[in-house]
Formats: C-alpha cells, sequence, structure tokens
C-alpha cells in the first residue's frame, strides 16, 4: 500500500513515515521544498504523480501568533490546502486522513473534548484549521480527521 504523508519533516510527520516505514507501507513523504501549498494548482499534479492508496495530512502553518498577521499565507496552507487536497482524493477515490488541532475549540471546559463538541476558536490559527476540516468534509467522503493537542517528544 503506497501511503502519502504531506508534511513529512514537522515532528508529526516525522514520527508517521518511521513508523509506517517499518510496517512495510511504501511511504512518500512530500514537504514544504516539493510543494507548497500555497502553490494549489500543485496540489492534483503531486497527488496524480504519485497516485497514493491513502493520504495523510500533517503539513500546517502552525504557528499560532504569526498567523494572526499572516492571515493569507495562514488560509491557504490550513483552509484552502486541506479542501484542494479534499477534492482531489474524492475524484482519484482516495481516503484522506487529516490531522487538525483542539484549537478548534474554545478551550473553556475543565474535561476533554469529544468530536461532537461546538466548535468556537478563539483565535485566527483555529479558525483556519476549523474550516479547513469544513472544506474537507463538503468534498469528501472518505476522509478522517484527527484532532491533537500540543505535540512533544
Amino acid at each position: 500500500m503506497k501511503v502519502l504523508v504531506f508534511g513529512n519533516t514537522g515532528m508529526l510527520g516525522k514520527d508517521l513515515i518511521s513508523t509506517l516505514d517499518t510496517k512495510s507501507y511504501d511511504v512518500v513523504g512530500i514537504d514544504r521544498k516539493t510543494l507548497d501549498f500555497r502553490d494549489l494548482y500543485r496540489i492534483p499534479v503531486v497527488l496524480r504523480d504519485i497516485s497514493p492508496d491513502v493520504v495523510i495530512n500533517s503539513a500546517a502553518y502552525t504557528n499560532v501568533d504569526l498567523a494572526e498577521k499572516e492571515k493569507e499565507i495562514a488560509t491557504k496552507i490550513n483552509r484552502d490546502a486541506p479542501g484542494e487536497i479534499a477534492k482531489v482524493c474524492g475524484e482519484m477515490k482516495i481516503p484522506l486522513l487529516h490531522i487538525s488541532t483542539d484549537y478548534v475549540f474554545s478551550g473553556n471546559t475543565n474535561r476533554p473534548y469529544v468530536e461532537t463538541d461546538e466548535t468556537s476558536p478563539v483565535n485566527f490559527y483555529g479558525w483556519t484549521k476549523l474550516e479547513g476540516e469544513l472544506a474537507i468534509k463538503s468534498v469528501l467522503q472518505e476522509h478522517l480527521i484527527i484532532r491533537t493537542s500540543w505535540l512533544y517528544g
């Protein structure tokens, strides 16, 4: 099975690649030097060239504070690119696993969030990640969205 991992140089992407490599998957990692998500027209080209069986998107604009100033870049990377990936995955009948964030929630609870909790981002970064989720849901049935919190390792 060929697995395409976007964001393979980030902390999560690196771990995904190393874990999948030990499981005998044919893993292809794509970093921002290979595919800049601001160039949306390149996403279909890369997906069609690689022709994976499954796509994992762990790429993101993750600088929460800077996203407030670089709104256009954060929006392209966190909302528009996942939507384009999902659209092409739908056309190619490829399932998508998308990594999102707990920043889609307000943070005003004293318990862990569940997937049915109301979303209410309190910053622009959270809004772009939520919009990315919605873009995926609007065009692709075969998807899984995982919301992570801060990664460390």
